[in-house]
């Protein structure tokens, strides 16, 4: 199973993973290199395949509004402006 089918599978099985990509990336890394949590914990050092997932999710949270998590509206609509104001952009 490619990246995006497993976060996407992940996401929709636990939604406590929605807003909690640390437990994402965790089982994520454990469904691939079928490790326990302290191995998973090593292995995430692997940095590209951490970014791998994070942008599988990324992407499926932002086509799949049921996939989203609770804090998703409040980082994107009341967040995200006060950061691009504060670092000068429109």
């Amino acid at each position: 199973m490619n990246t995006t089918k497993q976060v996407k599978q992940l996401l929709t099985e636990n939604p406590e993973m929605r807003d909690n990509p640390k437990k994402l990336i965790r089982r994520a890394l454990q469904d691939v290199y079928g490790v326990n949590v302290l191995a998973a914990l090593v292995i995430s050092e692997k940095y590209m395949e951490v970014e791998r997932i994070m942008r599988s999710n990324r992407q499926i949270q932002s086509q799949n509004e049921e996939l989203r998590g609770k804090k998703w509206g409040f980082r994107k609509n009341i967040l995200a402006p006060k950061i691009k104001s504060l670092l000068g952009y429109k």
